[in-house]
Order: structure tokens, then C-alpha cells, then sequence
């Protein structure tokens, strides 16, 4: 069985050396370190287009995906990602939603 490969979008204040299991003591990130300790591979990246460059590239299982993005709309990274690999899993986190955004991504895929 292969491992799974993560696509990670990130924005906000979350930045790449944010990541305990990435040598930065004094971040407490404990979901992500398991899956570090597992071997799963994460490409993160911290915009739409560089997440749609890196789909471009590599096959994901999962795409994690933030609905407020700084360049783009979470919602139309979502439908470019499904037309590209509709196979692949989409989750969509914000801090910003609301229930028509829900109803929205879930329609689209996610």
C-alpha cells in the first residue's frame, strides 16, 4: 500500500517552519507531527494558483483547503482541483465560513 500524498493549503499566520515535527521547538503541533512519524508526505503550499501549480505536478489523495485564500476564492481552487483530479478528497477549513459557503463547497465536491 502506498502512503498517502497530502496537498496542504495553508495562509493566514500559518507559516512553514510552524511545524514542530519540522525542527521548530517551540511549536506544539501534534496532529501534524503524527502524521510527520508515519511518513506522510505534505506539500504545502499558501496560495490557490501554487496549490493548482502543485496538483499540476503530483497526484494528492487529499487536498486540505482554506475557503479564504489571498489570491483566490477557496471555492473556485475547489472546483479547478475537482476538474483536474475529481478522484482526489477535498476538505475545506476557514475561520470565515458561513452556511451557504458550506452548502456551496459541499455541492462542488468537498
Amino acid at each position: 500500500m502506498t502512503r498517502p500524498n497530502i496537498l496542504w493549503i495553508c495562509t493566514d499566520q500559518q507559516r512553514y517552519d510552524t511545524i514542530g515535527a519540522l525542527s521548530n521547538p517551540h511549536i506544539n503541533t501534534p496532529n501534524l507531527d503524527r502524521l510527520a512519524k508515519r511518513g506522510i508526505q505534505v506539500t504545502r503550499t499558501f496560495s490557490g494558483a501554487d496549490g493548482i501549480q502543485a496538483l499540476r505536478r503530483s497526484d494528492f489523495h487529499v487536498a486540505v483547503l482554506d475557503l479564504k485564500l489571498e489570491d483566490m476564492d477557496g471555492i473556485e481552487v475547489l472546483k479547478m482541483f475537482k476538474k483536474m483530479l475529481p478522484s482526489m478528497a477535498v476538505i475545506m477549513l476557514t475561520g470565515h465560513g458561513s452556511e451557504q459557503a458550506a452548502k456551496t463547497g459541499i455541492d462542488c465536491g468537498a
